[in-house]
């Protein structure tokens, strides 16, 4: 049977040594949400350029269905531009729940890390092949949210998606991503809600007939939800545009 002096020493001892482990927690915690280039060694040729930002930890794991990226949670082969230089060959994701362009990086020692690059550096980036630039509507740089261009030209068609992590009632998983998308005409510095094809029509009168001529000789129903027949259109339009003037 334990004495009581020696059981109060026990829970004393304890007592201790969570607090302890507590402050290595949040010691350790408080290191890492560091800028990533106080853990780089300059000596190593890294450019700080790049390689910005915190770390990125990834959206939160359970029971959760669908996931917080632009595509999807595999990484993808892009490019980013900042200023006048192009760094190629990366490794790509972007998390548009938290609006976090994140590469992968290896550094000489091999060790692999995830990257929230700073958006604010960022001109440009393209990954998968698709190229995305700063929302026109932000209203500040660092925060903006980063859109698909899908035509660009006279008339310049771009995407703009959002996710939200929402209680899912019923089914297999208790939350799911739901993604919302808005589609935009960005004409001479002018952000146009791109709701339906009468858009197009009215603010190019002069290219109605042509442009419906060309819908029907192509089975083209540029609807809201046919993006790539929408493309077609818009690129068709650009062409008529170029060829006038």
């Amino acid at each position: 049977m334990t004495k009581p002096g020696i059981k109060l020493t026990l829970l004393l001892l304890a007592s201790i040594l969570i607090l302890q482990y507590k402050g290595l927690c949040q010691g350790t915690n408080s290191q890492l949400s560091k800028p990533v280039t106080g853990f780089l060694d300059p000596v190593y040729g890294v450019d700080q350029r790049l390689i910005s930002g915190t770390f990125y930890y990834g959206p939160p794991r359970g029971s959760i269905s669908g996931s917080a990226y632009f595509i999807d949670e595999s990484w993808k082969k892009g490019t980013v531009t900042i200023g006048k230089l192009s760094y190629h060959d990366l490794d790509l994701k972007y998390d548009i729940e938290k609006n976090k362009i994140v590469l992968k990086f290896a550094n000489i020692q091999g060790a692999v890390w995830q990257i929230s690059l700073k958006k604010d550096n960022i001109n440009n980036f393209v990954m998968n092949g698709r190229l995305f630039v700063p929302f026109p509507g932000s209203n500040k740089y660092d925060t903006a949210k980063f859109c698909e261009v899908i035509v660009s030209g006279e008339i310049n068609y771009i995407i703009l998606k959002s996710k939200f992590l929402t209680i899912l009632k019923g089914g297999i998983t208790d939350y799911e991503y739901k993604e919302y998308i808005k589609q935009f005409l960005y004409i001479n510095n002018q952000l146009i809600p791109f709701r339906s094809r009468r858009v197009i029509y009215h603010l190019y009168p002069e290219h109605k007939q042509e442009l419906k001529r060309y819908l029907r000789s192509q089975r083209l129903y540029p609807m809201k939800n046919r993006i790539r027949d929408r493309e077609a259109m818009i690129k068709y339009c650009n062409q008529l545009i170029s060829d006038q003037n």
